[in-house]
């Protein structure tokens, strides 16, 4: 796992403190640099990323959900 998975839970946790819970979904933007007919970026990079923002949002999702929200 990439050692950015802190920074995507630190990221969304900062980001539910702005805007709040209730009203923050996580999600891609790709950022992958593909194009039909020529890949910059191997696949198992894109799954590493996808897993790392899985991972990040998981540890957001816990620390904030176990908070009770209003």
């Amino acid at each position: 796992m990439w050692p950015r998975r802190p920074l995507c839970g630190i990221i969304l946790t900062g980001l539910v403190q702005v805007i709040g819970l209730k009203r923050t979904i996580a999600g891609v933007d790709c950022g992958f640099g593909t194009f039909v007919g020529w890949e910059w970026v191997t696949e198992d990079v894109v799954w590493a990323k996808l897993a790392t923002l899985r991972a990040g949002a998981e540890t957001a999702s816990k620390r904030l959900w176990s908070r009770k929200v209003a």
